[in-house]
């Protein structure tokens, strides 16, 4: 009789497709391709080393994370210049970027996207073969030829030529751990661009050199963990609901010199709902820190730390309800102190305002509000109403702290809510640092108004 032995089988090994491990792409492959031929939802791995002149337009759920040393440029190496005269000249350079933005009147060639950098320092464009001198370059398109006053010799010669190294062509993608760097990206374009899009993450990222933003922002997008630094006008800003900006350092950015009255510094938002940003660290930035401008709604600022920005640490404009709480905002404003601009922490024409917990500290002013002819929005009329300034610590060696308007209404001190209590103020100097009623007021007749009346003066 024979024995019948009973084996059980053993189960095949389980593939790991594509889309489950991550797809390597070494420099100088193609990564649009790898793309292109993966499936939605691949992880891409991106080796170490200089992905030169890359734009990436993702699949829904595609990752793109970088390893130690991976590099993403929008930027060409120019390798060969002939002297001539002063200066040395590259021939066969060509570019067609958009010149767009408003410009800082002693920088007019602001505009153009094309920047050119030796061994990563960016050189000023002009506007002439007769200006360019060391430090300067000149951009003769109609010739196709690029002309630099330093000696290249030596030294690595870059000619940002790419607009984008992300586009929004698709939802939920996620970049890590990349260094994104050199794109010609138009001014209010960004070098990544989830405009449109959904539910993007960026983190563990360096954003640098790029002309117009870093990033440009999309809905339910979390910026989280990044260096957004020396960017040509903006770290990074634009439209979408439930933003999320958290543990950044957003900084010397406006590189380019735009006119930060029309657009620039470190980060700018509109119309936006339920956007938060916060312990994020601001500094140096040509322009404001952190700006709200038009029709933005439910607002979070809380735990940053803003300093020595040439405008406001925080400006919160023409948009509604909004909360500031916990900042550190030090050193800002002097790039334009006139009348109350220089305020560490501004509210322009925004109603529904509740400041609180923050150090407002050695700014141009204080905390203030402006209200001017600012038309309506989304919600009714940009006017500064129900404005609640309280338990703040300002400290003032000038400037003011209020409330000021130019539209001939009293009715912003009289009978909108506006108010100012329990706040504690260091004062320092001989001024007047508070202004109501349009008027410089001591801190007596501030209290005599109705202002800080439980609040702390030591001078």
């Amino acid at each position: 009789m024979a024995l019948l032995l009973c084996v059980a089988e053993a189960a095949p090994p389980q593939r790991t497709t594509v889309a489950q491990r991550p797809f390597p792409i070494y420099p100088g492959q193609s990564l649009q391709a790898a793309v292109d031929t993966a499936p939605a939802g691949t992880s891409f791995r991106i080796k170490a080393g200089v992905h030169r002149l890359v734009t990436l337009r993702p699949k829904p759920g595609d990752s793109f994370a970088g390893e130690a040393g991976a590099v993403l440029s929008g930027a060409r190496l120019i390798t060969t210049f002939s002297p001539s005269g002063s200066y040395w000249v590259a021939v066969g350079q060509t570019a067609d970027g958009p010149v767009q933005g408003q410009c800082d009147p002693a920088y007019p060639q602001c505009g153009a996207p094309e920047e050119l950098f030796i061994d990563d320092r960016p050189l000023r464009p002009v506007g002439s073969l007769a200006e360019v001198v060391p430090g300067a370059w000149f951009f003769d398109r109609s010739a196709s030829r690029v002309y630099i006053g330093d000696n290249p010799t030596g030294k690595r010669v870059e000619l940002s030529v790419t607009p984008a190294a992300f586009l929004p062509t698709a939802n939920d993608v996620v970049i890590s751990d990349l260094t994104i760097e050199k794109y010609a990206s138009p001014a209010q374009e960004g070098a990544i661009s989830a405009a449109g899009a959904s539910g993007w993450t960026i983190t563990r990222t360096e954003v640098r050199f790029n002309h117009g933003l870093g990033i440009r922002v999309g809905t339910a997008m979390h910026v989280s963990g990044n260096r957004i630094h020396h960017n040509g006008q903006l770290g990074l800003g634009g439209s979408g609901d439930d933003l999320l900006v958290e543990n950044n350092e957003i900084s010397f950015n406006n590189t380019a010199h735009f006119d930060p009255r029309w657009e620039a510094g470190g980060a700018k938002f509109t119309s936006s709902s339920r956007l938060t940003v916060r312990l994020n660290s601001v500094h140096d930035n040509a322009g404001v820190g952190l700006w709200t401008d038009s029709d933005n709604v439910n607002t979070l600022y809380e735990n940053n730390t803003c300093e020595d920005n040439a405008w406001n640490g925080i400006l919160h404009e023409i948009s509604y309800a909004a909360v500031i709480r916990g900042n550190v905002v030090r050193r800002n404003g002097f790039g334009f102190s006139d009348w109350i601009w220089g305020a560490g922490i501004l509210v322009s024409a925004s109603p529904d305002v509740e400041i609180y917990g923050n150090t407002v500290d050695a700014n141009a002013d204080g905390i203030g509000a402006v209200q001017q002819n600012r038309g309506d929005g989304v919600l009714g009329p940009h006017v500064v109403a129900n404005l609640w300034v309280h338990d703040n610590t300002v400290v003032m060696a000038q400037g003011w702290t209020g409330l000021v308007q130019d539209v001939g209404d009293t009715t912003s001190f009289t009978s909108r809510n506006n108010r100012f209590d329990r706040n504690t103020y260091k004062l320092g100097g001989a001024g007047l640092h508070f202004v109501w009623m349009n008027g410089e007021r001591t801190a007596s007749e501030w209290r005599r108004y109705g202002m800080d009346v439980n609040g702390a003066f030591t001078q």
